[in-house]
């Protein structure tokens, strides 16, 4: 995984050691433990094992886990008013505008891998 700043590793491994003490309940990770090793990108991490699930995004959150208080990606802190990317939305992670412009440009990147273009 490319890691953004330190707080992304921070982030991630926090998130990884709660699903992992609780992957009874949570589903597992193809069979794996959850570990930053284990993702592509912080955007794949967050949008496709995060915040697709609604039992693991709700329980991460309710822990404070998702919503820190700062950008996953760049460590900048951020509340509520900051922009958000969001699944149903319902489900809401909130970034600053560089993560957000990130996030976006590895959503794109990934599109292209997967369509072949």
């Amino acid at each position: 995984m490319k890691f953004y700043s330190e707080f992304t590793i921070e982030y991630v491994n926090d998130i990884c050691q709660e699903l992992n003490a609780r992957i009874e309940n949570l589903s597992t990770l193809r069979d794996q433990p959850f570990v930053i090793e284990n993702f592509e990108s912080l955007t794949d991490f967050l949008q496709n094992y995060i915040v697709y699930s609604s039992n693991k995004f709700r329980h991460l959150d309710n822990l404070g886990l998702v919503n820190k208080g700062k950008c996953p990606y760049t460590g900048q802190r951020i509340d509520k008013s900051s922009p958000s990317w969001s699944y149903m939305n319902s489900r809401k992670i909130y970034l600053s505008q560089e993560g957000l412009s990130i996030m976006q440009k590895e959503e794109d990147e990934n599109r292209r891998k997967i369509l072949g273009f």
